[in-house]
C-alpha cells in the first residue's frame, strides 16, 4: 500500500520543484531586469552613421570621363567626373583678354595714371606761371604808384606814367589769364582722377570676370571632397549635366558613429559623456565601446516632410525618440568594416 502512495505522490513531487525552478527563474530574470534598468538603457533602434555627401556638378555640360566604378575607394582629391571644358576655356580667355584690356587703363603705366601725370604736370606749370605772373603784375604795380608820385613832383612826365599803367594793366590780364588757366588745369586732374577711378573699376570687374571663368574651367574636374567609397553612381560619359544634379554618392569610412533612438521616457540619466556598448548584427559576436557625444534637441519625428500637429484635435499620445549620437573608441575591431545603416543594439550607462 505504501508502494502505491508513493508512486502516487512521485510526479507531484516533480511539478513542485519544477514549479519552484520556474519561480526561481523568474525571480532571478524579474531581479535582474530590475536591476538593469536601474543601470542601463538598451534599444535595438540604432545604426552605424557617417559622412554621405552626394556629388554634383556647379555648373551644366557634357559628361566626358567618369574615371570611377561603383563601390570604389577614393581618396581626397582623386577626379571622380570630367566635364567638356571647351567653352569654360573660351570664356577664360577671353576674360583674360578683357583683363589684359583693362590694365593697360589703370596701374602706374596705364592711360588713365599717365593721363593723371600729365594734367598733374601742367597744373603745376600752370600755378607756376601764375605766381610768376603775380609777381609782375605786384612790380608794374609798384612802378605805377612810383610814377604817379614823381609826376606830382613834376620829376617825370605823363607819357612815363601811361607807359607804367600800361603796364601793369597789360600783368593784370596776363594775371586773371593764368589763374583762370590754372583753375582748368585744377579742374582737369579732378577728371582724370575720376577716369583713373572708373578704369580701376574697370580693373576690378574684369579681375573678377577671369576669376570666375577660371573657377568655372576647373568645375569641369570634379573631386573628391574627402576619403570614401564611391556608391549609387547613377552617370555615364555622354550624359548632359545641369548644376546641382546629383552623379553619385561619396561615404566616408575613417569617420563612422552610432544614432541610437532612444524614448523620451529613457532619458532621465543620460547625459553627454556616458558610456556605451553596442554590437551589430552583421558581427554579434564583437562589441564596440562608446561615449555620448551628443543628444539632439528635437525628436526624430519633427525632422519628418510632414511633422505632427497635435493642435489639430486629432491628438494621440506617442512615445517619442531622440536621437542620441555615440562615439566610437578608435583601435577596436580594426579588421571589421562598420558600414552605415548597419542595424546595431545600443547599451547606455546611466549617470
Amino acid at each position: 500500500m505504501s508502494d502505491v502512495n508513493n508512486a502516487a505522490d512521485a510526479p507531484k513531487t516533480r511539478q513542485r520543484i519544477v514549479l519552484a525552478v520556474l519561480a526561481m527563474a523568474g525571480a532571478a530574470y524579474l531581479g535582474h531586469a530590475v536591476w538593469f534598468g536601474a543601470h542601463y538603457v538598451e534599444t535595438d533602434n540604432a545604426q552605424i552613421g557617417s559622412d554621405i555627401a552626394p556629388i554634383s556638378s556647379r555648373i551644366s555640360g557634357f559628361v566626358v570621363d567618369v574615371p570611377v566604378r561603383e563601390n570604389q575607394v577614393v581618396k581626397k582629391g582623386d577626379l571622380l567626373v570630367t566635364l567638356d571644358d571647351r567653352d569654360a576655356q573660351a570664356r577664360l580667355a577671353q576674360a583674360e583678354a578683357d583683363l589684359a584690356s583693362a590694365m593697360t587703363l589703370t596701374g602706374s603705366q596705364g592711360q588713365a595714371a599717365a593721363q593723371l601725370q600729365s594734367v598733374a604736370a601742367q597744373a603745376q606749370q600752370a600755378h607756376a606761371v601764375m605766381t610768376q605772373v603775380q609777381a609782375e603784375h605786384e612790380q608794374a604795380a609798384r612802378e605805377l604808384q612810383r610814377a604817379r608820385t614823381l609826376l606830382q613832383q613834376g620829376l617825370i612826365s605823363q607819357q612815363a606814367v601811361d607807359q607804367a599803367d600800361a603796364l601793369a594793366r597789360t600783368t593784370a590780364a596776363r594775371l586773371q589769364a593764368t589763374v583762370a588757366g590754372a583753375s582748368a588745369s585744377q579742374d582737369q586732374i579732378g577728371a582724370s582722377r575720376a577716369s583713373l577711378r572708373g578704369a580701376n573699376a574697370k580693373l576690378l570687374v574684369a579681375q573678377a570676370s577671369r576669376q570666375l571663368a577660371a573657377n568655372q574651367l576647373a568645375d569641369t574636374h570634379i573631386v573628391a571632397p574627402f576619403d570614401g567609397v564611391i556608391s549609387r553612381k547613377t552617370i555615364e560619359p555622354g550624359q548632359f549635366m545641369q548644376p546641382g544634379q546629383p552623379m553619385m554618392n561619396l561615404v566616408g569610412q575613417d569617420s563612422v558613429w552610432v544614432v541610437a533612438n532612444l524614448k523620451e521616457t529613457e532619458l532621465a540619466q543620460v547625459n553627454l559623456g556616458n558610456t556605451a556598448d553596442f554590437s551589430v548584427d552583421a558581427y554579434p559576436d564583437a562589441v564596440w565601446h562608446g561615449q555620448i557625444e551628443s543628444l539632439s534637441p528635437a525628436t526624430g519625428s519633427k525632422f519628418t516632410l510632414l511633422p505632427p500637429d497635435n493642435a489639430t484635435g486629432n491628438f494621440t499620445k506617442v512615445v517619442q525618440r531622440i536621437p542620441v549620437r555615440v562615439k566610437i573608441m578608435p583601435g577596436q575591431h580594426v579588421d571589421l568594416v562598420l558600414r552605415a545603416g548597419m542595424s546595431a543594439v545600443v547599451t547606455i550607462t546611466k549617470s
